[in-house]
């Protein structure tokens, strides 16, 4: 509501003459120019969507998976989309193979080459990327034993683009568990959440990847308030925000959150206090955060309005200049097959990639939709 500032008059009152002779005339009314100060400021205008169209590569991920982790990279300047880990039929399998596929010019896949390994294979752990070193924290093992894992593990892309050697951190989360999110900051790598499968975690620390691509001791920082898993996260103006997800153990599939909440990063590379700054169009889980423009796009996922369970949806938000978050109009575009626990789209130059997930009768896909997008 704007603020309505009072004027002040100054009133000069004619005097009264007590003669027989004509009164003068009282001397005009002065209102003095005041400065009302600043208003309101003006709403800022919607966020131009970007022109986004989806079609189905005829190259596939096999074995079709999900709960994996997907990223682009250069290797001797040639694009490749990597795809690591997963998992299929309830974790009753979990994968340790990393493979990649080259991208060409218009946006298109090659075949899928073998990349690495990682060792006992891992699922739905947080992921993050910083320089030449990818780090996993927590997730589901599959070997020996399919179980949650509190461990962190990093290694190093070697000169042909293959991650051979995982080594351990010296230290673990604090609980054992999957579907935390995690982004980066410099060298910082900032985990947040999860599930032990009965409950939604309160985790949120930080571990730095050295220069020689060893982990530094984990430090705790400002904890969730509640606990949160299955969420999106994105950094944008300082802070870190995590997107809906849910404050449940997942069993039964209770329902998403549709808030979105941020911290900011302080100069001692700790965060500030978590606090509420938006809602989403619907409640949504199991998606993925991807900055395109002035847009935040969340492709996929548990989407509770579409009665799914998954969606095919591309919901958008945008972060104003104050930091708070504001729902935009979803896109027109969707993808070829609804799917959910896809946690990385990744984007290289104007391309969009979502890799496999889990489809509405169950099963895993290995479907990939590539998005072409135009900006407005």
């Amino acid at each position: 509501m704007r603020r309505i500032l009072p004027l002040l008059a100054v009133l000069a009152s004619a005097a009264a003459c007590s003669s027989s002779t004509a009164a003068e005339p009282a001397p005009p009314v002065v209102t003095p120019e005041v400065d009302a100060g600043p208003g309101e400021p003006e709403p800022e205008p919607p966020c131009a969507p970007p022109a986004l169209t989806f079609k189905s590569s005829p190259v596939a991920i096999a074995p079709a998976r999900d709960h994996h982790f997907t990223m682009v990279r250069e290797v001797s300047g040639v694009p490749y989309l990597y795809v690591l880990g997963g998992e299929k039929d309830d974790f009753t399998t979990v994968f340790g193979d990393i493979q990649r596929a080259k991208i060409a010019e218009d946006g298109s896949l090659g075949a899928f080459e073998p990349a690495g390994e990682i060792p006992n294979g891992r699922a739905g752990a947080g992921f993050a990327v910083v320089g030449d070193d990818v780090v996993l924290l927590g997730g589901v093992v599959g070997v020996p034993q399919t179980g949650f894992t509190n461990e962190i593990l990093v290694a190093r892309f070697s000169a042909d683009g293959k991650l051979t050697s995982w080594k351990p951190g010296p230290s673990k989360l604090p609980l054992k568990v999957q579907h935390s999110s995690a982004v980066v900051v410099g060298r910082d790598v900032y985990v947040f959440g999860g599930t032990t499968g009965n409950a939604a975690a309160t985790i949120s620390g930080k571990v730095t990847v050295n220069a020689d691509g060893t982990l530094g001791t984990l430090v705790s920082l400002n904890e969730l308030k509640p606990g949160r898993s299955h969420q999106a996260a994105f950094v944008a103006q300082g802070s870190v925000y995590l997107v809906g997800g849910l404050d449940k153990g997942p069993i039964g599939n209770p329902p998403s959150r549709a808030d979105v909440v941020r911290a900011t990063f302080q100069p001692d590379g700790a965060i500030g206090a978590w606090e509420s700054v938006g809602k989403l169009e619907s409640p949504l889980s199991i998606s993925a955060a991807e900055p395109v423009g002035c847009s935040v796009l969340l492709v996929g996922g548990l989407d509770d309005a579409t009665g799914g369970p998954y969606s095919d949806r591309v919901l958008r938000g945008s972060v104003l200049k104050d930091g708070t978050f504001r729902t935009e109009k979803a896109l027109a575009a969707t993808v070829t097959t609804a799917r959910g626990h896809v946690h990385q789209t990744p984007v290289y130059k104007k391309f969009l990639y979502s890799v496999g997930g889990r489809g509405n009768d169950g099963s895993v896909i290995g479907n990939i939709d590539i998005g072409t997008i135009e900006h407005p």
